[in-house]
């Protein structure tokens, strides 16, 4: 089959493709099953970023595939590949290439919408196939071009809302919306070792600023070229201009600030000034700072427009690490390629958060956080959790990946200052929204604007774990105040330990406590005293203790209304013969809002013995400070009431109270510093 417009031949399946692209005089082809019709022109693409291009082959978890088209769209943030697929097996699909970021996804049919794209909001929830998606992404796609066969037309400067949507265990979902159609593309997040390609990709091949390949021997080149001039080699921490070294150098030591210099880094001319600007990452770089006259500038291969020049009345902040600076956190080797200073305002005061980008060839990018004095090292995910981040309230819980999250704050947050490598364009001014969820030492953060929502995971780095990291003094850093978001209260093992066993014992005390309120106290007698009786000395009746040796009760119970009643009490066997000898009080006063005493005591005492027993009484009473002579006055009367088999519980609330106060020792310390935290 022949292009209609130049006659080369063309390879094109018309059972699958409907649309194609020339690769030789790149005319748009309308495939049908009896001819082939021009639609204009595609503009040309630029080479692709790697691993896949037009014709390679590969698999994906052992499932053949091979490459039979692309489409670039163009969206506010950069651009993304959509390489269309044939598999062995007859189905075909859709790899989705965002920067570094690789997904699989599929044509769905017959896919319903739970809401309209006018009615969605970034960190929406949207259900699919009955699974809920989360909103990660709203905006308007242009269509840059095309290559290769593919499924459906294609015509470039087209614009379409689209919806990036983030599920769980890694799906992932895109709807296009093209005039009165929608297409759904569900799939899954690619990782690296998902996806294999059968080509190796040639250093020529990548869509890079004359990427500067690292070669062997004499063919190694140290220096890029650009528009017939070689670039100045500028220090990638303080700028400063440095003489090309001769030989083959991985690197060398500027000699303005002491950084180490990796030469082997691709490196592009600084729109307004003469030096060159170093880059780590060039798969996901987007803006890039100068740092000989810290001019911001957008990535570009054909254009470096400048984004903004640096404002000379207006102080740089000087970070605590400088770029350039190598460290090695968490197994990983990172240097420091990007910064940002933002700040939140709080009744007038600025409150700033320093944010260092760190880049890894094996782990890309992380962020180190610095607020007060302390880190938190993050990592964006892929996965999100469940929740709109909107709506989430200071307090509130929520679970993700088997913890359970505490919603520290929200707000707003304002970059103050841009430096380095950044893998988005980002301007002074530019604000975004926040939500941050703890459960120490980890965080979960959220950050929002009106068209895109992100997450990232941090956990807490102390200070002493970051100066070691970085190989510099942790007098360098900035002095830690109050309690960092996610940082972890330390405490002993010996306090765990013993916390444990406390709350053990404080729960056994209290089973053993109810169970001596409701066990044995069999009551024995009822003994009636009169003031009369008790003012000579009286023998009551007897009664019996059948279960010595056992403890016996006796509760003293008087109808005494300001006034007090005291007595000698003698507990005599049958043999006349005393056994034990107490003495027990009642006092009760009161007014119209106060009141002290008691109308009642109690006196335990053990019988070693079962037998009959009486008691030996003899007593006073009155309403002042001398007794009354009153013998008839009948709120003076006793009641003794005998129980026994009892079980005495004051052993039990003071071992109760003893492993009250340990625990509290233990906790206090715990809820001040979480206090501290929550009030921060």
């Amino acid at each position: 089959m022949k292009c209609p417009n130049c006659g080369a031949n063309l390879d094109i399946d018309q059972t699958r493709a409907h649309f194609a692209v020339c690769g030789y005089c790149q005319s748009s082809i309308v495939v049908d099953q009896e001819a082939l019709k021009l639609s204009g022109k595609m503009a040309v693409l630029r080479p692709p970023l790697g691993p896949l291009a037009l014709g390679f082959t590969g698999s994906i978890a052992g499932r053949g595939f091979g490459v039979r088209g692309r489409v670039r769209y163009a969206y506010d943030a950069g651009f993304w590949d959509e390489w269309y697929v044939e598999f062995e097996d007859g189905e075909s699909g859709w790899i989705s290439q965002d920067e570094d970021r690789l997904a699989l996804e599929e044509l769905s049919q017959d896919t319903e919408l739970s809401a309209t794209y006018s009615q969605l909001e970034v960190g929406d929830i949207l259900t699919l196939k009955q699974k809920d998606f989360v909103v990660r992404e709203l905006g308007v796609a242009t269509t840059e071009a095309a290559e290769g066969q593919l499924p459906f037309p294609i015509i470039a400067g087209e614009k379409h809302p689209y919806i990036d949507l983030v599920g769980p265990e890694g799906s992932f979902a895109t709807i296009e919306i093209d005039g009165q159609e929608t297409r759904c593309f569900l799939g899954k997040q690619l990782a690296p070792k998902d996806l294999r390609v059968d080509q190796e990709f040639s250093p020529d091949q990548k869509d890079s600023l004359e990427t500067e390949h690292r070669g062997s021997g004499e063919q190694r080149q140290r220096v890029v070229k650009k528009s017939g001039r070689e670039l100045a080699l500028n220090c990638e921490s303080c700028g400063g201009s440095l003489e090309h070294p001769e030989g083959n150098l991985d690197s060398l030591t500027c000699n303005h600030c002491g950084a180490i210099v990796d030469l082997s880094l691709e490196r592009v001319p600084c729109p307004n000034c003469p030096a060159s600007v170093a880059i780590h990452n060039p798969e996901r770089a987007v803006q890039l700072t100068c740092q000989s006259c810290h001019a911001n500038f957008e990535l570009n291969p054909s254009d470096i427009p400048l984004i903004g020049l640096a404002d000379p009345d207006k102080k740089r902040p000087s970070p605590f690490i400088p770029i350039g600076s190598a460290c090695h956190l968490f197994g990983q080797d990172y240097r420091i390629v990007g910064y940002l200073r933002v700040y939140e305002r709080d009744e007038g005061v600025k409150y700033f958060t320093e944010e260092y980008l760190l880049s890894s060839h094996a782990a890309g990018y992380r962020w180190l956080s610095e607020y007060a004095g302390h880190f938190t090292f993050l990592k964006e995910l892929e996965e999100f959790p469940q929740v709109n981040p909107k709506t989430l309230r200071r307090a509130q819980s929520f679970e993700f990946k088997g913890r359970k999250w505490k919603v520290l704050e929200k707000g707003t947050v304002t970059i103050d200052a841009v430096d380095g490598e950044l893998p988005w364009v980002a301007t002074v001014g530019d604000r975004n929204r926040y939500a941050d969820a703890i459960q120490p030492p980890y965080m979960l953060s959220a950050e929002w604007t009106g068209h895109e929502v992100s997450w990232s995971q941090g956990q807490y780095v102390d200070r002493d774990e970051v100066a070691q990291a970085f190989g510099i003094s942790i007098k360098d850093l900035p002095p830690a105040r109050g309690v960092g978001a996610c940082q972890e209260y330390i405490t002993t093992p010996f306090k765990k330990q013993s916390l444990v066993v406390m709350t053990f014992f404080c729960c056994l005390s209290i089973l053993l406590l109810v169970w001596s309120t409701t066990t044995g106290q069999r009551l024995k007698d009822e003994i009636y005293l009169e003031r009369a009786q008790y003012d000579q000395e009286f023998v009551t009746k007897e009664f019996e203790i059948a279960t010595a040796p056992c403890l016996v009760e006796f509760e003293f119970r008087s109808n005494i209304n300001n006034e007090w009643v005291y007595l000698d009490v003698a507990l005599v066997d049958e043999e006349d013969r005393a056994v034990m000898d107490f003495s027990t009080q009642m006092s009760y006063y009161h007014g119209p809002d106060w009141s002290e005493g008691s109308r009642e005591d109690t006196v335990p005492v053990r019988i070693e013995k079962p037998g009959l027993y009486k008691l030996l009484v003899k007593g006073v009473a009155g309403s002042g400070e001398t007794a009354d002579n009153q013998l008839t006055n009948q709120n003076y009367n006793v009641t003794v009431i005998v129980r026994e088999e009892i079980i005495l519980s004051r052993y039990f609330v003071i071992l109760m109270v003893f492993c009250l106060i340990w625990i509290f020792i233990i906790l206090i310390p715990k809820l001040t510093f979480e206090g501290k935290r929550w009030s921060e």
